[in-house]
């Protein structure tokens, strides 16, 4: 956006404004709405919740545009010349007509490596997201999900949607998705590639059955959630190898190489 100056501005010193654009505005903490260019459909318009009005107070004012939930925005930035450097489009949605999951750790893309580590203690996580008929993401359609494990070396230790005021259990696993979304976390069940695996299964006697693996398991955990007529499932790598470690693969990862704790630390 291009600030303007207070003389290309309709309403006067009423209130601070951008050239060219309707909106939101907020000045020493009042605030209102604007309408430039020559085109002054608001009168006087703030109110002092968030701080003062010096001069103005006690005024309203009908928003000079306004979106719903059925249009799509592009915002578009503007250099000081008028000509658009940058733009983004934000989709709208729809109620939701599928349930999605993806792995967001371990993943590639967030440079946590590309499985699931079996030593007994590394987690993943995956997100849950409702998505309506274009894909896009539905935020109205929120639900309750239910977790289980399909198969694989893995336990569901956490679920939750990052709501503060969701007061469902985070380690159960059933959990209301806020804003079309949700998170399950899992944990390896398995350790087949700690040092010391023979004298930790004397130790912890409370260990399941092959909590202690001389070999590792082959191929991916799968994973699965329900909610309302919505299901869908998601294919969990996991490894042994040592490639896959938290350590090697923030190694592997690492953008600078001032930092020696990697090194340092004990294996």
């Amino acid at each position: 956006m291009q600030q303007a100056s207070q003389a290309k501005c309709t309403l006067g010193q009423s209130f601070g404004c951008y050239d060219g654009v309707k909106g939101f505005w907020v000045d020493k903490g009042c605030r209102g709405t604007f309408d430039v260019d020559g085109a002054a459909n608001a009168t006087c318009a703030c109110r002092a919740s968030q701080g003062f009005c010096s001069t103005r107070f006690n005024c309203t004012a009908v928003p000079a545009c306004s979106l719903s939930a059925t249009q799509n925005l592009t915002v578009v930035a503007l250099a000081d010349n008028g000509t658009a450097v940058g733009t983004h489009t934000l989709l709208a949605a729809g109620r939701a007509t599928r349930m999605e999951m993806v792995v967001d750790v371990p993943s590639p893309a967030t440079g946590t490596g590309e499985a699931l580590f079996l030593d007994g203690q590394d987690v993943a996580f995956i997100r849950v997201q409702l998505v309506d008929a274009a894909g896009t993401l539905s935020r109205v359609s929120d639900v309750n999900i239910t977790y289980h494990v399909v198969s694989g070396p893995v336990a569901i230790v956490g679920v939750g949607s990052g709501h503060i005021a969701n007061h469902q259990p985070s380690q159960g696993t059933v959990y209301q998705t806020w804003q079309g979304l949700g998170r399950v976390v899992v944990q390896a069940t398995v350790d087949c590639t700690g040092r010391h695996r023979a004298l930790a299964q004397q130790i912890d006697v409370e260990a399941g059955a092959g909590a202690y693996a001389t070999a590792c398991p082959n191929g991916n955990a799968v994973i699965s959630a329900t909610a309302n007529g919505f299901t869908a499932t998601v294919n969990l790598p996991v490894s042994g190898d040592a490639e896959h470690s938290p350590l090697a693969v923030a190694r592997a990862t690492k953008s600078l190489d001032t930092y020696t704790y990697f090194d340092d630390v004990q294996p």
